[in-house]
């Protein structure tokens, strides 16, 4: 059944107020645009989340679906997801690796290989696994393409919450910084286009042959 029209049956939106196919096409391409990165799951469970109340978002639709409509549940599950790994305790990753064998870490290492994995959730130890084993070379040059990737995926989802949930600030002192070749970066974008880099590295070993 195509992801849209689940959300229809889980919101109880009628038959006869769903869509046009010519409105289902824009939808979708619309979709794809700026929530390609999300899995399908990701977006249902937005979608059961709002109908049960455990978003805090108005989850009538007034029968009609629309794209500020389906806009306005993600943001709500942008939050509550948020909120959901801040009061998760990490597990003590590091205790678990010094525990761990060789043979233990490259047989997980193995298994990311063949896991439809999310890129925001690949773990970074495994950034430091993978240049323990030698498995995937880093040269000057790589390191400086991954980190252009990495400032232009920060970049974009950026200018996503921007476009699609009116986070202008953030954005516009990304820019600025930009603008001055990130002479001042914050601690906080540091970080996070560093945590990019990795993962940007982990999953070009990951989908390599």
């Amino acid at each position: 059944m195509p992801i849209l029209h689940r959300i229809f049956l889980l919101i109880g939106l009628r038959k006869v107020q769903y869509p046009t196919p010519e409105e289902d096409i824009f939808n979708v391409a619309f979709i794809k645009k700026n929530f390609g990165h999300k899995l399908s799951t990701e977006i249902i469970e937005a979608f059961e989340l709002a109908v049960t109340g455990k978003l805090d978002v108005d989850v009538k639709h007034y029968d009609q679906f629309t794209l500020p409509y389906f806009c306005k549940i993600m943001d709500a599950y942008r939050i509550f997801n948020n909120e959901r790994i801040l009061a998760t305790p990490p597990p003590k990753l590091k205790e678990i690796a010094y525990q761990m064998t060789d043979e233990e870490r490259l047989k997980e290492i193995k298994e990311w290989r063949k896991k439809d994995y999310d890129f925001k959730i690949l773990p970074l130890y495994l950034y430091d696994w993978i240049l323990k084993y030698s498995l995937h070379a880093i040269t000057d040059d790589l390191k400086a393409d991954y980190y252009q990737r990495a400032v232009r995926v920060h970049e974009n989802e950026l200018r996503r919450n921007f476009e699609l949930f009116g986070e202008k600030q953030p954005y516009a002192n990304f820019l600025k910084l930009k603008a001055n070749n990130f002479e001042k970066i914050s601690d906080k974008d540091l970080s996070t286009i560093n945590n990019i880099f990795k993962r940007i590295f982990i999953n070009e070993y990951l989908k390599s042959n």
